[in-house]
Formats: structure tokens, sequence, C-alpha cells
């Protein structure tokens, strides 16, 4: 097996790499076991910024100007179909497992 330099240290890159990522905090606070606790912490994360939003008591700020979640997952879903028409017009195609990293970073980070 071919050993490559990774931090002044000669390892194994697959076994380095694995050990990267569990430790990363990539996988501590971005990774997530199932859909509705990302849905939960969106939720929440909306809800604490309305709050914060509507008690600075701004002009012109009011509950009508934010999207409640059925409008947020109707916007998510158009930019989502356009992030995958997007991908689609490349020639050659796009490999699928880049298309479909570029989705899930859409779904986690949007």
């Amino acid at each position: 097996m071919l050993l490559e330099p990774v931090q002044g240290f000669w390892r194994k890159p697959d076994v380095c790499l694995r050990a990267m990522y569990h430790n990363s905090s990539q996988k501590k606070y971005w990774t997530f076991n199932k859909e509705v606790n990302l849905e939960n912490l969106r939720l929440e994360a909306n809800q604490k910024f309305r709050a914060k939003a509507l008690s600075l008591r701004k002009p012109g700020i009011s509950e009508s100007m934010f999207l409640d979640p059925h409008e947020e997952k109707v916007l998510f879903r158009h930019y989502e179909k356009r992030l995958l028409d997007f991908c689609s017009v490349f020639k050659p195609a796009m490999p699928k497992s880049v298309v479909g990293t570029a989705c899930m970073y859409f779904e986690d980070f949007i």
C-alpha cells in the first residue's frame, strides 16, 4: 500500500482519512441520524431568529415578513430542482456521486 505524508507523518491514506473524519467537527455538528432531527433544528433556529428580529421592534418588521415552514419547504424544493437541472446540463454528465453530494450539502446547509 502506498504511504503518504500527512502532517509530517507517513501513514496509510485511507486509515488516516477515516480517523480524521471520525474526530472532525463535520461529523460532530453536521451529521444527523434522522431527517426529523435536522427539521427540528431548522425550526428551532428559525423561531429564535424570528423572536430576536421581532424583539428589536424596528419599523417595518412584522410577523408577516417571515416565511412559515411550508413556504420555506416550497422555496427549498424549487432551488433543489434548479440545482438538479443545473447539474444535468453538463456534457459529459456529472458523476451521480457529485450530484448526490451537492444535493446533500444543499439540504444540510440551507
